[in-house]
């Protein structure tokens, strides 16, 4: 298992927790119930959506 695929086992298992009656259909794959999709979305976009804020005010730092 590479680095990656380790990470992000780590961070499905920690949505596991958060998402009640979630499961994994797929080693790469969370199915979760219809209600929590909101909550799913959250958990999976805000730290992608901070990394690349955090990239766009590095490049604007830079010039």
């Amino acid at each position: 298992m590479k680095a990656a695929a380790a990470g992000e086992r780590r961070f499905f298992a920690r949505w596991l927790s958060m998402l009640h009656d979630s499961f994994m259909s797929r080693p790469n794959t969370i199915v979760c119930p219809g209600g929590k999709m909101h909550l799913a979305m959250q958990l999976v976009f805000t730290p992608m959506i901070w990394r690349l804020m955090d990239r766009r005010r590095q490049a604007i730092e830079k010039g």
